[in-house]
């Protein structure tokens, strides 16, 4: 189910990430959803761990999230 929460997730962060204020609103969910991954420790979904994680980044450096 973790899986196909953070597939979903990525679902609708492709479609919103296209401005700061977008992705902004993300970094709760996004990050949520990371934490999520990595107590399962789900090795075969690493593209989804690194699409996640490069969104998320992405979101905290441009709106200096500590």
């Amino acid at each position: 189910m973790v899986v196909n929460a953070g597939k979903q997730i990525w679902n609708i962060c492709e479609k919103l990430q296209e401005t700061a204020e977008n992705r902004k609103a993300l970094i709760g969910p996004i990050q949520q959803a990371l934490q999520n991954l990595k107590l399962i420790r789900e090795k075969s979904e690493s593209d989804l761990v690194l699409l996640l994680s490069q969104l998320f980044f992405q979101a905290c450096f441009e709106n200096e999230y500590p």
